[in-house]
């Protein structure tokens, strides 16, 4: 959570007037569940059927109904845990 306060403090200070926290979510398509980190597994129910829904073109959407090239694109990214975030 510092880091989070952190970087809010940095965009406050330099006058951003729109950014978001792009944290990618997962969707568990057996029981529904939902985890605020990319996961391959439902801690939930043990399921391997997983959704990610990330932000494109601002908008929050599952990854699985993205076009094939987004897709593809989304499976080149790097994740980072906010721990490893510096500002």
């Amino acid at each position: 959570m510092e880091q989070y306060s952190k970087i809010i403090d940095f965009c406050i200070k330099e006058g951003v007037n729109y950014w978001t926290f792009n944290i990618p979510m997962s969707e568990c398509k057996e029981c529904g569940h939902t985890v605020n980190a990319p996961i391959t597994k439902c801690p939930r129910c043990g399921s391997t059927k997983i959704d990610w829904w990330t932000r494109i073109i601002g908008y929050l959407r599952p990854v699985s109904a993205w076009a094939n090239p987004r897709q593809i694109e989304f499976n080149n990214r790097i994740f980072n845990s906010a721990e490893d975030v510096k500002v």
